[in-house]
């Protein structure tokens, strides 16, 4: 029985313009060290699964750019979807491809655009996730210990335990939610047995297809009978991009996780963070200062708890506070810190004016 790390790298990361672009996604910029995001993701599952059984599903427009910078993994390992139709498409295709080449397979599946501080506890973890979701046909996700009531992700509900293994509990996940107000998330807190939702997923194979043909036929039985047919997942195959299309876009969390009985949660202590936006470096960035100063040429002068990129240009500060400040060579994003989240909407603003250039 092999394992498999399927890395989801479909995103565009709109809350990091103006750094992130549609040609220039999130997870190839080296925001937290001289790697790009998805080089660590790589790197972080190396010692357990070679990259030879490693599969990158990302937009096919990234295809070019994901193969150049990742020559170590397969071209054939490349999955390029034609447009974004959320989690539920992208594992469906890499449960399918998985299938057809190894269907005894345990696949792991990974954002790629995560922080992971203690690297070698994940590994640890994620080793022993793959043992317990092979072993005992369980749909394994992580589920971050909480450090503080976050609002920007969502929760999941576990304390009865499944089974063990390895000396680690699996406990039975009974009940995800949303991204909670301040009040709410206060209150997981004081609950305990609250975890943030990881978006990290470790299952068999077979058992990740039973399940999508379950709660999700529309998504999976289409993608399934394409491959049956002799389809391939390639922009090549005229069919491959028309069938897609008639996906709908669903949450692999909202298509199976909150459906199934069968999912099970392992407690993460590793130093999590989902990178969501600027205000993310805060928390993984060392502080210069009081100020988070990042890129080739930053000049803080009187400031403070600013976070500050300058890519390729200079950017001095002078008496300013709480704010983000990101320049490039074509435009310049002031924020203050509390509104990271919203950096979205500037990217919806210049889709909706059409200034294309600087999308």
């Amino acid at each position: 029985m092999h394992n498999y790390a399927v890395i989801m790298a479909g995103g565009s990361g709109t809350r990091f313009w103006p750094m992130s672009r549609q040609s220039r996604p999130k997870q190839l910029l080296r925001l937290l060290s001289e790697q790009p995001l998805i080089q660590e993701t790589v790197d972080r599952v190396r010692p357990l699964i070679p990259p030879s059984r490693v599969l990158i599903v990302c937009n096919h427009a990234y295809l070019d750019s994901m193969r150049a910078m990742l020559p170590e993994i397969p071209k054939e390992n490349f999955i390029g979807e034609p447009m974004g139709r959320n989690t539920s498409p992208c594992v469906a295709l890499a449960a399918v491809e998985l299938g057809r080449r190894d269907p005894d397979s345990v696949m792991c599946v990974l954002p790629a655009d995560h922080h992971i501080h203690n690297v070698a506890r994940f590994q640890k973890l994620l080793e022993t996730a793959l043992k317990g979701a092979a072993q005992a046909q369980l749909l394994v996700t992580f589920g971050i210990i909480p450090s503080k009531p976050h609002t920007g992700y969502g929760y999941i509900y576990a304390a009865e335990s499944m089974t063990t293994v390895d000396g680690v509990g699996f406990l039975r996940a009974e009940r995800f939610m949303e991204k909670p107000p301040r009040s709410m998330a206060e209150e997981y807190l004081n609950q305990g047995n609250h975890y943030w939702n990881s978006g990290m997923f470790v299952w068999r194979t077979s058992l990740i297809l039973d399940e999508l043909r379950q709660y999700v036929p529309d998504v999976i039985n289409p993608i399934a009978e394409f491959a049956q047919a002799g389809g391939r997942f390639h922009a090549d195959d005229p069919g491959f991009e028309s069938m897609f299309a008639r996906l709908p876009a669903i949450s692999i969390d909202y298509g199976v996780m909150e459906k199934s009985r069968r999912v099970s949660l392992i407690r993460g202590d590793f130093g999590w963070n989902d990178v969501g936006s600027w205000d993310a470096l805060e928390e993984i960035l060392p502080a210069d200062g009081g100020n988070i100063a990042v890129g080739e040429g930053t000049m803080l002068l009187d400031s403070r708890r600013n976070i500050v990129y300058g890519d390729g240009v200079l950017v001095a500060c002078l008496g300013i506070e709480d704010l983000v400040v990101v320049a490039t060579g074509d435009a310049v994003l002031v924020a203050r810190k509390d509104r990271a989240q919203d950096v979205r909407q500037v990217v919806e603003k210049l889709r909706e004016k059409q200034l294309n250039k600087y999308l």
